[in-house]
């Protein structure tokens, strides 16, 4: 119910690749999200690259969370590894916490770039970005390709 709550905001660092998965492996719509990858994006006209990066924009990256993302990128297969490992999983809620923490800092940002419309800018962007994921995920979903609902039947 969380992620389908278009009245629950939620912050992600890149709402697209969310969406979609949510769509694909859960059957999912992710509503009410603010995708700050877009906020980036738009704000510094620039490709982000690294989910650290929002961090950095918003001064919100200290030197041991950027060094244990470093370590993380260059092995990406740790995440699909269940159940996460304690340092993965704490570097995870490091990064939801940094990325909370810095949403005050990225407002003014958008603040500055949009005005008082930055809000519904932001919110009516990032839900489009999202839809337009979910439909790929969906179209994968429909497809009958890979989902969760799979893998549990593949267990038994």
């Amino acid at each position: 119910p969380f992620f389908t709550n278009p009245n629950a905001t939620k912050i992600s660092s890149d709402a697209s690749t969310h969406a979609e998965v949510l769509a694909h492996k859960f059957g999912i719509n992710l509503t009410g999200v603010i995708d700050a990858q877009w906020a980036y994006e738009t704000v510094e006209k620039r490709t982000m690259v690294k989910p650290v990066e929002i961090l950095e924009w918003c001064g919100m990256a200290p030197m041991d969370y950027k060094n244990e993302a470093e370590r993380l990128a260059g092995n990406p297969e740790i995440w699909g590894q269940r159940p996460l490992s304690q340092p993965v999983l704490s570097h995870a809620t490091q990064g939801i916490c940094l990325q909370h923490a810095a949403a005050n800092v990225m407002w003014e940002h958008l603040g500055r770039a949009f005005g008082p419309t930055a809000f519904n800018k932001v919110i009516m962007n990032s839900q489009r970005r999202a839809e337009m994921a979910a439909a790929a995920g969906w179209a994968c979903r429909n497809a009958g390709l890979y989902t969760a609902e799979q893998e549990m039947r593949w267990k038994w």
